[in-house]
C-alpha cells in the first residue's frame, strides 16, 4: 500500500491547526490577496518572497493555504541549536541553511547540502518551497539584493523530472500594521507564477542571462506588491509620514479607510511613489522630517497623541480605568506570567552580537507556540483533570482568557502613560513638537501630496 503523506496524518493536521489559532489571536485580521494564482499542490513550486521577520515570513503563507498543501522552508541554522525548536520547525517542514557571512563555512558543511537536496527532492515530489533570496531579513519596509540560488533549486527539481514537467516560481510578499506587538493586521499577497518551461532549451547553454532574467521578473513582482521604501537615507521620515496623521489623511483623500489594511497599503505605495517622485522641489523637506522623527523617538511621544482631542478627560479617564482594572491584571499576570516570561527574555537578548528587534513578534508567537502555553496551561490541566476534576478541561480556556486581557491592559497603561508624558512631563516639548511637525506637514502638503 502507498504510505500516506506526512501532511496528511491527522497529528499533523491539528498540530497545523493549533499553530493557525495561536497565529490568528496574534494577527486578528489576515488579509490574503492572490491565492488563486499558487499553483496546485502537486506541481512543483518555489514561492520567494521578501523577508522581514525572521520565522513569520515563512510561517505566514503556508498557513494561509490549507492543511492539504505541504509547504517546506528554509530558515537560518544557529535557530535550530535548540533540540525542540529543531523539532517543531522541522515538523512544519522547515530545514537548516547556514550562511557563510552569518553561520560560517562549518555550519554550512554541517547542514547545506542535506538540507540543499532534501529542498530539491521536495520541489521535484510536487511540493512548496519557501524560499528568502535576500537571505537575512531586512530591518524595515524595502527589499533587499537577491541571490539567484532559489533559480538552481527550481532548475534542478525540473532536470529531474528530464525537463519534462512544469516547475513554478511563484512571487509573493507580506505587509505588517505592526512588526513588534500583537493584536494588529497583517497581508498576505501572492504574484502569478513563472513557468520555468520556456526557459529550459535555453538554460543549459546560457544559465546566468537566463537567472538573471527572471530575477528581474521575481522582483518586480515583489516591489509592486509590497511596501517598498528605497530611499533608505530618508526612511524613517517616509515611514513616519505615511504613518502619521498625514498618511491617514492622505488615504482617506485617495477613497480609502485607514483602518482597513488592504486600503492603507495602497495608499501609502502612492503616498511614497509621490514623495520620491517630488522630493527634489524641497530637497532639504526629508532631511529635516528624518531629524523630527528621530525627535520624536528620543522623547518617547506617539504620533496618535499630537492629534487626540481632551487629552486631560483622556488622561483621567484612562488613569481611572487603569486602577480599577489593577486587581484583575495582578491576578492574571500572577497567573499566567510564565507565558510572558520565556518570550521577554529571549527577544531580549543578543543575535549574532546585535539585538535584533525584528525577532520580537518571532519570539512571542515561537515562544507560546513551543513553550509558554503547553507547558504552563494545558499540560497543569491535564494533571489536574486527571487527579483531580474534568473541569480543570477549562483551564486552558480560561488562561487563555487571562493572558489576552493582560496583554490588552499593558496596551491601556502604555497609551495612559504616553497620554502622561505627552500632557505633563514634558508637555513643553511636545508643543514645540507639534509646532513643527504641522509645519512640515504644510510643507509636505504644498508639494501637492
Amino acid at each position: 500500500m502507498r504510505k500516506r503523506p506526512e501532511h496528511k496524518h491527522l497529528r499533523y493536521v491539528l498540530f497545523r491547526i493549533y499553530v493557525i489559532f495561536i497565529f490568528r489571536l496574534y494577527f486578528p485580521r489576515l488579509f490574503v490577496s492572490g491565492r488563486e494564482y499558487v499553483p496546485d499542490e502537486g506541481n512543483p513550486n518555489v514561492m520567494v518572497g521578501c523577508h522581514q521577520n525572521p520565522f513569520i515570513d515563512p510561517l505566514a503563507p503556508s498557513l494561509v493555504l490549507g492543511t492539504d498543501r505541504r509547504t517546506r522552508g528554509l530558515m537560518r541554522s544557529d535557530i535550530f541549536s535548540v533540540p525542540i525548536i529543531s523539532w517543531f520547525l522541522r515538523k512544519l517542514g522547515i530545514m537548516p541553511i547556514a550562511r557563510m557571512d552569518f553561520e560560517g563555512p562549518e555550519a554550512m558543511e554541517k547542514f547545506n547540502h542535506e538540507s540543499l537536496t532534501a529542498a530539491a527532492d521536495a520541489i521535484a515530489e510536487g511540493h512548496t518551497l519557501i524560499l528568502f533570496p535576500e537571505a537575512g531579513h531586512q530591518q524595515g519596509r524595502y527589499l533587499g539584493h537577491f541571490t539567484q540560488s532559489y533559480i538552481r533549486l527550481a532548475f534542478d527539481a525540473a532536470k529531474r523530472h528530464g525537463f519534462k514537467r512544469e516547475v513554478y516560481i511563484t512571487p509573493y510578499a507580506h505587509h505588517y500594521a505592526n512588526y513588534h506587538h500583537p493584536f494588529y493586521d497583517m497581508m498576505v499577497m501572492f504574484g502569478k507564477p513563472i513557468p520555468l518551461s520556456p526557459y529550459y532549451k535555453d538554460y543549459a547553454d546560457h544559465p546566468r542571462p537566463i537567472r538573471r532574467q527572471i530575477t528581474e521578473e521575481v522582483e518586480a513582482q515583489i516591489r509592486n506588491l509590497m511596501l517598498d521604501i528605497s530611499d533608505l537615507p530618508h526612511y524613517n521620515a517616509i515611514d513616519y509620514l505615511r504613518e502619521s496623521r498625514f498618511g491617514k489623511d492622505y488615504c482617506k483623500n485617495n477613497g480609502g479607510d485607514p483602518n482597513h489594511l488592504p486600503d492603507k497599503l495602497a495608499s501609502d505605495k502612492k503616498l511614497v511613489a509621490a514623495i520620491e517622485q517630488n522630493k527634489e522641489q524641497d530637497a532639504s523637506l526629508l532631511d529635516e522630517m528624518n531629524a523630527f522623527a528621530a525627535k520624536v523617538k528620543k522623547a518617547k511621544l506617539r504620533d496618535w497623541l499630537f492629534d487626540t482631542r481632551r487629552r486631560g478627560w483622556k488622561l483621567a479617564f484612562g488613569l481611572l480605568l487603569a486602577i480599577i482594572l489593577l486587581p484583575l491584571a495582578a491576578v492574571s499576570l500572577a497567573l499566567t506570567f510564565p507565558v510572558f516570561l520565556l518570550p521577554y527574555i529571549i527577544k531580549n537578548r543578543p543575535v549574532n552580537g546585535a539585538y535584533d528587534p525584528m525577532f520580537s513578534s518571532t519570539c512571542d508567537v515561537v515562544g507560546t507556540i513551543i513553550f509558554t502555553f503547553p507547558i504552563v496551561c494545558v499540560l497543569p490541566a491535564i494533571v489536574l483533570m486527571l487527579c483531580i476534576s474534568w473541569w480543570f478541561v477549562f483551564y486552558p480556556i480560561v488562561s487563555l482568557l487571562m493572558v489576552l486581557f493582560y496583554c490588552r491592559y499593558q496596551r491601556l497603561c502604555v497609551k495612559v502613560l504616553g497620554l502622561l508624558r505627552f500632557c505633563v512631563t514634558k508637555r513643553h516639548l511636545a508643543q514645540a513638537l507639534a509646532k513643527e511637525r504641522k509645519t512640515l506637514f504644510d510643507r509636505f502638503r504644498f508639494l501637492g501630496l
